[in-house]
C-alpha cells in the first residue's frame, strides 16, 4: 500500500470503527467449511452457516439481536452436504437461495417474523447442474433473476418465479471461483483457480466470453467486481504470494490500468464496492479491513487506510440504507467468527455529521425494489435501480449550506462524480460550466445619486419545497430584502449590450437587474437560475419532488404555504410583539404580529389570514443567539431575543410557557433534536453575556473618553459588543473567538481582565464585579478550547507532519533520556519556591544561578546538587528528593549524588565546575525571579476525526492530573521554555508525528527562551522530571517538611502488642451519620463522566446510576438561613480509573463555581445516609453496565441493600446463588408487566416496603407484583429465575446474623483486626488477611501479597474469638480457608455483587475449594525439641538449621543459655551467634 503519499480525497481520514463487546452477537457456532462466503446480510437478516454433522445447514437471526443468542437456534435444514454457497433476494428480504455439493440449488422463504423452527421444505428445488454448485448470484436490477455456476463447467440464469432455467451459458473449462455481475445486469465475469483467467460474458446472448485476459499469477484465485463503467477490479496474488489489487478496462484493448501491492498473507480479500461514493473495501479473514478510493486518475487505484478489528472469518455489508448518516457511516460490515459477529461500522469523519446531512458522502441509494421484471430482463430490456434519499427529515443538506458555514457545491460534486464514473473519451466532450449558488452582485434600484446598490444573492438547494433567488443587503443580513420565487420567472436574459449584467423577466412584466463582477459569473448566474425555474416548472406539471423534504435556508414561499407548512416545522406559529425603534413617520413601540416559521425562515403578517402577504422575514440560519430576555421599554414581562450579525429582534410572548415554546423550538430548529447536547447550544442561547466596560485601543483613548460601556455577548463562534442589552442595531464591534489566544484575569484590579488575540493586540475589559469577571473569563476559555482550530492556528501543514519524526535526535531543541543517561547530554534543572515549591529546566549556564535556589545538573553516571546560600530548606529537601528518585529509579541506585553548598569548602568541586566552563564566583550575586509558566496540555488524536479537532486544548493551570495522559492518545505538555511530547501506548504513527509537529511550532514561538527544550515521554516510561509537571503521578508524593527525631539513623520498629480479640471483634456498630440536611434540598445538575468530559443527566434519569460509570451531582440545601451547596461524585465499582480520576478533579471544577460547598466522595456499595436518603426520592437503583447499553426492558434480579430505613435496589447476576435469607429482593420482568418481591427470613420491613415499592415503579402501576416469602416459592418463581441453587440461608429469624467483615493489617507497622461495616468485594485487600464470619462458618481469606506475619496473627486470632465468643459460636464452627482469586461460591455468595471483573485477566475462571482450617494452623505450629536431639546429626526432619534455638522448650532453654527467650531476643545479633556457638547449636 502507498505510504507517506497525502492525497487530497475527502476519504482520507475514512476508518473502520468496531462496535463495543456488548453489540456484538455471541454464542454462535459458525461453519467455516463454506469457502469464502462465511455470512450474508440483508436489511432484516442475518444468515450463517451453523456447525453440525452434515454442514447443510443455515441459521437465520434478526439483523437488530445484539447480544447473546440462545443455545438452541431454530435452523433452515438446507442440503444433505456441505453448503458451498448461500445468498439473499435482493428485492425480497424473505427470500434467500442455497447451493451444495449435491448439484441442486434451492430456494427458501422465511416466515413472517423470523424463524421460530426448523425448516426442511424449501420453496423451490432448481435442478440441472450435473456436479457441484459453487456459487450463486442474484440479478442486480431485475427480479427473481438467478445465476448459478457449476464444476460441470456451465453457467446456468434462472427464471426464480418460474423455476427454470432461462440460458445456459458453456463455461471456461475449469471450476469457476467468482461470479460477478456489473451494475446493470447485462454483463457477469468469472473469475477461475487453474487457468488464472478473468472472463467477461454477455448475460443474454449465451455465447463464449467476449473479454478474456490473464489475471493474478498466484494460485489461490482472486475476486473481482464491477464498477460503473464497466471496468473491473481484481484482488489476488502475485507470484510471490503478496496480495495485490489491480484495476481492468476492457473499453478498448483489455488492458490492466494498474496493480497495487499490498501486503504478504495468505487469505484471499473481496472487493465490496460503493459505486455511490468510489469506496472499495477489502475483507477476507483475518484482523484487518483495508480502504481504497477508485477514479480515472492515475494510478486509479488509491490507498485510503485500514483498520484492525478482532479476527474473523468472512464479512458482508449491509444496505447502504441501513446506515447510520449522523454518525457519517458510509458503510456497515458483519464480521463473522466462529463464535460470533462483529459489526464494523465505516465512518468519513464530519464535525457536522448529526446536525447537517452530509449529501456529498450519501448520494440517493437503492430503496430495496427491482428495477425491472424478469420477463422484461429477458426480452432484452435494461434498467436501474429506484433510490431513496438517506436524509432524515428536518436535517438541512450540506449542500444548502454556504461555504462559509462548510457548505458544498452540489454541482461540483457531480462533476467529480462523472470524472469518477466516466469514460476517457465522456470525460474530453466536457464543458466547463460556471455553477453559482450565492455570491455578490450589484442590483439596479434607480435614483439619480447611487442607482446600484450591493447585494447578496442566495439560491435555494434543490431540496427547498418552493425554489426561489433570495436577495440579502449582506451575506450577513437575517431579513430578505426581496425573494423572487422561481415559479414567478418568465424569463432570465443577459444584457446585449453589457454581458456582465443579466435581467430576470417576471410574469407580471416587472423585471429585476443585476450585475455580476465579470462575464464569466453572469453567464453562471444565468445557467444556475434557469436551472431553478425548469425545476419550478417541472414540479408545476406534477413532476416528482425531491425525496427530501428538509427546507434549506433560503427557502421561501407565499404567505398560504408558509402558514400551511408550519406544522412540518414543530408548530412554531402564533401571536408575539415586535419591538420597533420607529423612524421619520413612525413612533418606536411594540407591534403584535402573526410569526410562522416555514423551514428556517421566520415570517411575520399583520394578522393570521393565510392569504395575507408577509411583511417581514428573518432567515434563521443568519441567527446567532436565541436568548430569554428583559427588555426597557414598555411593560412586556416574557420576552426574548434573535440575535444576528447586522441586527437584533426583541420578541414578546404572552406568556413564560409560551416564550419558553419559542426559544426551544427555534433553538432545536438551528442545532437539531439532540441541541441540548451540542457544544454550540451554550453560545447560541446565550450562555455568557453581561456588562463590561471596554477599554478604548491607540490614540483615540488620549483625546476621549477611555472607556466605553458594552453589553457582550457571545453567540456562536464570536464576541459581540453592543451599545446595550435591550440595542437593536447591529453590534458595535465583533471579536473571533476563533483568533483569541487567551483570557486572563489582570493582577491590577479585581474587575479588570485581557482578551489577547492572534495578532498580539490585547483588549481590556472592566466587569461589574470579581464574581462577574471570573464567570466572563471561564465562559469565554472554556468557549475558546471549544472553538480553537489549533491546526490553524499553529500553521501545521501536512509536510510539517510528514517531516516529524518520532524518535528525535539530541540536538538544538531536543533531549534525549537515553543521552542524558549516558552523560551525552546535560540537564539543568532550578528548584524554587517557599510556598509552592516548583521544579524546572532551564538554560545549562552558570548564567541560570541565584542564591535563592536549589539546581540539579544531571551528568548521567553523576548528578550534582548546588545549594544556594539563601534557598530555603524546603527547596533543598524538595532537591534531595528529586535526585534521589533521578539516582534509584532511573540509574538502578548505581551513580553519585554529590552536594554543593555555596560559600562552603563543598562548592569547590572542580568537575562540576568543568562541566558549567565557569567558576564559583562565576555565579550572579542576586537572580532575576523564577517565572512559573502556566502548564496547558494539548490532547493529539488520530486521522479518524477532522481536522479541526485533531489538538484539542484540555488544560490550562498550575499542576494537571496525570488522568489527562490517556493511552489511546499523545499529550504535549506546554511548561513555557520546557515542551514535553507524551506518548500513549496504544497511539499511532500520525499521532505521535503531529504531537511532535506541534511541539516543534510552539518551541519556536518568539516569547520562548532560544534554549528551549523538547523532550519525549513513553507511557509507563516518564522521567522524574516529567513527573513532576503534575500533582498525583504514583510514586511522586511531596516531601514531609516537618523535623523527626532521628536516632543512630536507624528507625525503631513498634513493638507487636496483644490483641484483645473479644474487644477487637466486639460488635459495634458505626454511630449514625448525620447528614448536612434531611434531604430536602434541590438536586440542581447530575452528570456522568465519559471520555475525560462531562454530560449532564437528564432529571427522569437521576435515580439510576450504573457500576460502570462515575457521576457528579450538585446538591443545593438551606443552612443557618443560607444557601450552602454539596458536590457528590459517585464512582461506580467497575468504572475506569480515568474516569474516576476525571470525576474528582471535575468535582473541583464545579465547586471553584460555587459560594459555600463541601465535596464528598462516595463509593459505590458505601453510600452515606444523607447520600441515600436524597436519592431515595427518585427510585435510587444501582444497574449493571452503562447507560449506553442499558435496556429498560430487560429482566433483572435486584438485592435491598443499605442501612435500615435508607435501603436501595442494586442489580445483581440474575441466578438463585446471588439471593440472601437476610434482606428482601425484587426479580421484574418489565415487558411481561410483571415482578416477584422475595422475602427472605431475615430481611426487615423497610427492606420488604422498598422491594415492592421498586417492583411498582419497574413494571409501571397496572403490572402485577407478586410478594414470595422464602420457603413459600412455586414453581413459576424458580423457573424465572433459572432454577434452584444454593445460597446463603437460615432457617429462622433469629438465626438472621449478618455476616461481619474483619481485615488484619500491619501497615502501621503492628497487626490490628477492625471490622469494616457495610462491606463490599472490594474492601478484601491481596496485601493482607480478611476474616469473614457468616455465624455458620467462618472464612479466612489470605490475599495473595499477604505477609507471614499476619497469617500467623490469623491463625491466634480465629482460634481464640472461636473459644472465647459471646455471640453463642458452636466451638466446633466449621473454619474454612480462601485463598484470592480462587474464592469458591459458598464464599462469594456472602458478597453482593461479587464479579471477577475486579481480577487481572489472568486469574479469572480459576475458583477452587475451600481448605480446612487445620492445614494453616499446623504450618505455624512449633514443635520442640531436646537439646540432645538438636545436636544430633542428622537433624530431625523439618527442622530449620538456622534457628535451633527456638525448638527449646522454655525450661531447657534457660538451662542451656542460662536467660530467658525474651532476654535472649534483646541481645545484639553478634552476641546471639556467639552464645549459639559455644552451645553448639550454631
Amino acid at each position: 500500500m502507498e505510504k507517506g503519499v497525502v492525497r487530497e480525497s475527502k476519504f482520507r481520514h475514512i476508518f473502520g470503527k468496531a462496535w463495543k463487546k456488548e453489540a456484538c452477537i455471541t454464542n454462535m457456532s459458525i461453519s467455516t467449511s463454506a469457502g469464502l462466503n462465511v455470512i450474508q446480510v440483508n436489511a432484516q437478516y442475518i444468515a450463517v452457516p451453523w456447525s453440525t454433522s452434515s454442514g447443510g445447514a443455515l441459521a437465520i437471526i434478526p439483523l437488530e439481536l445484539r447480544g447473546k443468542v440462545p443455545d438452541r437456534l431454530p435452523l433452515i435444514d438446507a442440503h444433505t452436504s456441505s453448503i458451498l454457497d448461500f445468498r439473499f433476494h435482493p428485492f425480497r428480504d424473505d427470500v434467500l437461495a442455497t447451493c451444495a455439493r449435491e448439484g441442486t440449488v434451492k430456494l427458501w422463504k422465511l416466515p413472517e417474523g423470523g424463524m421460530h423452527k426448523t425448516m426442511t421444505e424449501p420453496l423451490g428445488v432448481l435442478e440441472g447442474h450435473k456436479s457441484r454448485v459453487v456459487s450463486l448470484a442474484f440479478h442486480p436490477v431485475a427480479s427473481d433473476i438467478l445465476l448459478s455456476s457449476s464444476a460441470d463447467n456451465t453457467v446456468a440464469i434462472w427464471d426464480v418465479e418460474k423455476q427454470m432455467r432461462a440460458t445456459t451459458i458453456q463455461g471456461p473449462g475449469d471450476v469457476v471461483q467468482s461470479v460477478v455481475w456489473n451494475m446493470n445486469g447485462t454483463l457477469f465475469s468469472t473469475s477461475c483457480t487453474k487457468d488464472k483467467k478473468l472472463r467477461v460474458y454477455d448475460a443474454r446472448s449465451g455465447g463464449g466470453p467476449i473479454h478474456e485476459v490473464h489475471g493474478h499469477d498466484g494460485g489461490k484465485g482472486f475476486q473481482t467486481t464491477f464498477l460503473e463503467n464497466d471496468r473491473i477490479v481484481s484482488v489476488g496474488f502475485s507470484k510471490t504470494s503478496q496480495r495485490q489489487i489491480s484495476m481492468w478496462d476492457f473499453s478498448g484493448t483489455d488492458a490492466c490500468l494498474g496493480t497495487t501491492e499490498l501486503d504478504i498473507n495468505p487469505s484471499i480479500l473481496t472487493p465490496h464496492y460503493q459505486s455511490a461514493t468510489g469506496v472499495c473495501t477489502l475483507v477476507g479473514r483475518g484482523d484487518e479491513v483495508y480502504f481504497f478510493e477508485l477514479n480515472n486518475d492515475a494510478p486509479y487505484v488509491h490507498a485510503l487506510s485500514k483498520s484492525k478489528c478482532s479476527s474473523y472469518n468472512g464479512s458482508a455489508p449491509i444496505p447502504s440504507r441501513a446506515c447510520d448518516v449522523k454518525q457519517a457511516e458510509i458503510a456497515r460490515f458483519m464480521n463473522a467468527s466462529k463464535s460470533g459477529i462483529e459489526p464494523i461500522s465505516v465512518i468519513v469523519p464530519r464535525k457536522n455529521a448529526k446536525t447537517v446531512f452530509q449529501e456529498d458522502i450519501f448520494p440517493p441509494a437503492p430503496n430495496g425494489e427491482a428495477g425491472l421484471s424478469a420477463a422484461a430482463w429477458l426480452s432484452g430490456s435494461d434498467g436501474a435501480l429506484p433510490t431513496q434519499s438517506l436524509q432524515p427529515k428536518g436535517m438541512p443538506s450540506v449542500f444548502s449550506l454556504s461555504a462559509e458555514e462548510g457548505g458544498k457545491s452540489l454541482e461540483a460534486e457531480r462533476k467529480k462524480a462523472f470524472k469518477r464514473t466516466a469514460t476517457v473519451a465522456q470525460i474530453d466532450t466536457v464543458q466547463e460550466v460556471p455553477k453559482m449558488s450565492e455570491g455578490k452582485v450589484r442590483q439596479y434600484v434607480g435614483g439619480w445619486w447611487n442607482p446600484w446598490a450591493q447585494r447578496w444573492l442566495v439560491l435555494s438547494g434543490q431540496e427547498a419545497a418552493a425554489p426561489a433567488l433570495t436577495v440579502f443587503e449582506t451575506d450577513e443580513s437575517a431579513s430578505a430584502s426581496l425573494v423572487i420565487p422561481s415559479s414567478n420567472m418568465a424569463d432570465i436574459v443577459i444584457d446585449e449590450y453589457d454581458d456582465t449584467q443579466f435581467r430576470i423577466v417576471m410574469k407580471n412584466g416587472k423585471d429585476h437587474v443585476f450585475k455580476a463582477s465579470d462575464s464569466h459569473s453572469a453567464a453562471g448566474w444565468l445557467f444556475c437560475i434557469n436551472q431553478l425555474k425548469e425545476r419550478a416548472e417541472f414540479r408545476a406539471q406534477g413532476g416528482a419532488a425531491s425525496s427530501s423534504t428538509a427546507p434549506t435556508s433560503s427557502a421561501s414561499c407565499t404567505s398560504s404555504a408558509a402558514v400551511c407548512d408550519a406544522s412540518e416545522s414543530g408548530g412554531l406559529k402564533g401571536h408575539l410583539e415586535i419591538y420597533e425603534q420607529g423612524g421619520w413617520f413612525s413612533f418606536a413601540g411594540w407591534n403584535k404580529r402573526w410569526w410562522v416559521v416555514d423551514g428556517l425562515v421566520l415570517y411575520a403578517y399583520r394578522t393570521n389570514d393565510p392569504d395575507e402577504s408577509p411583511v417581514e422575514n428573518f432567515h434563521l440560519d443568519r441567527v446567532t443567539s436565541v436568548t430569554p430576555s428583559e427588555y426597557d421599554a414598555g411593560s412586556r414581562e416574557f420576552t426574548f431575543k434573535l440575535c444576528t450579525p447586522t441586527q437584533v429582534i426583541h420578541l414578546a410572548a404572552e406568556s413564560e410557557a409560551d416564550r419558553e415554546r419559542w426559544v426551544n423550538g427555534l433553538l432545536t430548529l438551528l442545532l437539531g433534536e439532540d441541541a441540548a447536547d451540542s457544544i454550540v447550544s451554550g453560545t447560541i442561547s446565550g450562555a455568557c453575556e453581561g456588562y463590561v466596560d471596554k477599554k478604548r485601543n491607540g490614540l483615540l483613548s488620549l483625546v476621549t473618553r477611555s472607556w466605553d460601556h458594552r453589553w457582550l455577548s457571545v453567540a456562536k463562534k464570536d464576541i459581540y459588543y453592543y451599545e446595550s442589552h435591550n440595542a437593536t442595531k447591529a453590534p458595535l464591534e465583533r471579536l473571533s473567538l476563533q483568533l483569541v489566544r487567551k483570557v486572563v484575569p489582570d493582577q491590577r484590579d479585581d474587575r479588570l481582565f485581557e482578551v489577547h488575540m492572534m495578532d498580539r493586540t490585547i483588549h481590556v475589559h472592566r466587569a461589574e464585579s470579581e464574581d462577574e469577571r471570573d464567570r466572563i473569563v471561564g465562559h469565554l476559555n472554556f468557549l475558546r478550547q471549544q472553538f480553537l482550530n489549533l491546526f490553524e492556528m499553529f500553521s501545521i501543514t501536512d509536510e510539517d507532519v510528514a517531516a516529524a519524526k518520532t524518535k528525535p535526535t539530541p540536538g538544538f531543541s531536543f533531549i534525549d533520556p537515553t543521552a542524558v543517561k549516558k552523560g551525552d547530554q546535560l540537564l539543568l534543572v532550578e528548584v524554587h519556591g517557599r510556598r509552592r515549591v516548583r521544579t524546572q529546566k532551564v538554560d545549562v549556564s552558570v548564567k541560570s544561578f541565584r542564591p535563592s535556589s536549589v539546581f540539579i545538573l544531571d551528568a548521567g553516571t553523576r548528578i550534582f546538587q548546588w545549594n544556594g546560600s539563601e534557598a530555603p530548606r524546603v527547596c533543598k529537601g524538595k532537591a534531595l528528593d528529586v535526585c534521589s528518585k533521578i539516582r534509584t529509579k532511573e540509574r538502578g541506585g548505581t551513580i553519585a549524588h554529590i552536594t554543593l553548598d555555596q560559600g562552603k569548602s563543598s562548592e569547590n568541586n572542580s568537575d562540576f565546575w568543568k562541566l558549567l566552563k565557569a567558576q564559583p564566583s562565576d555565579v550572579p550575586a542576586s537572580g532575576t525571579t523564577a517565572v512559573i509558566h502556566m502548564t496547558r496540555l494539548y490532547r493529539v488524536l488520530g486521522q479518524e476525526v477532522d481536522e479541526g479537532s485533531r489538538i484539542k486544548l484540555i488544560y490550562e493551570g498550575a499542576l494537571p492530573r496525570c488522568e489527562l495522559l490517556s493511552s489511546k492518545s499523545c499529550v504535549t505538555v506546554d511548561c513555557g521554555d520546557e515542551l514535553f511530547v507524551w506518548v500513549g501506548k496504544e497511539s499511532v504513527s500520525y499521532q505521535r508525528k503531529l504531537a511532535l509537529a506541534l511541539a516543534k511550532k510552539l518551541v519556536k514561538e518568539e516569547e520562548r527562551a532560544s534554549w528551549a527544550t523538547i523532550t519525549r515521554e513513553v507511557e509507563n516510561g516518564e522521567t522524574i522530571i516529567f513527573k513532576e509537571k503534575f500533582s498525583n503521578f504514583a510514586g511522586m508524593l511531596p516531601i514531609n517538611l516537618q523535623k523527626k527525631e532521628q536516632k543512630k539513623n536507624t528507625a525503631t520498629a513498634k513493638a507487636q502488642e496483644k490483641i484483645d480479640v473479644l474487644k477487637a471483634m466486639h460488635h459495634s456498630a458505626p454511630q449514625s451519620e448525620s447528614g448536612v440536611d434531611d434531604g430536602s434540598g434541590e438536586i440542581v445538575n447530575m452528570w456522568r463522566v465519559e471520555d475525560f468530559e462531562r454530560y449532564e443527566v437528564e432529571p427522569k434519569d437521576r435515580g439510576q446510576f450504573f457500576d460502570q460509570e462515575s457521576y457528579i451531582i450538585h446538591y443545593k440545601y438551606m443552612h443557618r438561613n443560607k444557601e450552602a451547596n454539596m458536590v457528590y461524585f459517585w464512582q461506580g465499582r467497575f468504572s475506569s480509573r480515568n474516569e474516576k480520576g476525571t470525576s474528582a478533579y471535575m468535582t473541583v471544577d464545579v465547586s471553584e463555581d460555587l459560594s459555600e460547598n463541601e465535596q464528598t466522595r462516595v463509593e459505590q456499595g458505601k453510600e452515606c445516609a444523607h447520600f441515600r436518603q436524597v436519592f431515595n426520592k427518585l427510585h435510587f437503583v444501582v444497574l449493571n453496565g452503562r447507560r449506553s447499553t442499558w435496556s429498560s426492558d430487560a429482566a433483572g434480579l435486584y438485592r435491598m441493600v443499605g442501612t435500615d430505613h435508607h435501603k436501595h435496589p442494586t442489580q445483581v447476576h440474575r441466578s438463585a446463588s446471588s439471593l440472601s435469607s437476610l434482606t428482601a429482593f425484587v426479580l421484574a420482568d418489565p415487558p411481561a408487566r410483571s415482578a416477584f418481591v422475595w422475602c427472605g427470613v431475615g430481611a426487615s420491613d423497610d427492606a420488604s416496603s422498598r422491594a415492592q415499592e421498586f417492583a411498582r415503579h419497574t413494571i409501571g402501576p397496572s403490572g402485577s407484583v407478586t410478594v414470595v416469602e422464602e420457603g413459600k416459592e412455586s414453581d413459576d418463581f424458580w423457573k424465572a429465575l433459572g432454577g434452584k441453587k444454593q445460597y446463603f440461608r437460615v432457617s429462622s429469624k433469629d438465626e438472621c446474623r449478618p455476616p461481619r467483615l474483619f481485615n488484619l493489617s500491619g501497615a502501621s507497622g503492628t497487626i490490628k483486626v477492625e471490622e469494616v461495616f457495610q462491606y463490599c468485594q472490594t474492601d478484601l485487600d491481596v496485601r493482607h488477611i480478611s476474616i469473614l464470619d457468616a455465624f455458620s462458618a467462618i472464612y479466612v481469606w489470605i490475599g495473595k501479597n499477604a505477609p507471614q506475619a499476619e497469617k500467623k496473627m490469623a491463625v491466634a486470632v480465629v482460634q481464640e474469638y472461636i473459644q472465647k465468643s459471646p455471640f453463642g459460636h458452636d466451638v466446633h464452627v466449621p473454619v474454612w480457608v480462601v485463598n484470592s482469586y480462587t474464592e469458591p461460591e459458598e464464599f462469594t455468595v456472602h458478597f453482593p455483587g461479587w464479579s471477577e471483573k475486579l481480577f487481572p485477566k489472568a486469574m479469572q475462571g480459576k475458583r477452587s475449594s475451600v481448605t480446612p482450617f487445620e492445614e494453616l494452623a499446623s504450618s505455624f505450629s512449633t514443635k520442640t525439641f531436646s537439646y540432645a536431639e538438636l545436636k544430633q546429626d542428622p537433624l530431625p526432619s523439618g527442622v530449620d538449621p538456622t534457628k535451633l534455638e527456638t525448638y527449646l522448650s522454655d525450661g531447657e532453654f534457660e538451662e542451656v543459655f542460662a536467660m530467658s527467650k525474651a532476654e535472649f531476643r534483646k541481645l545484639p545479633v553478634w552476641k546471639v551467634e556467639k552464645m549459639k556457638q559455644s552451645v553448639g547449636l550454631f
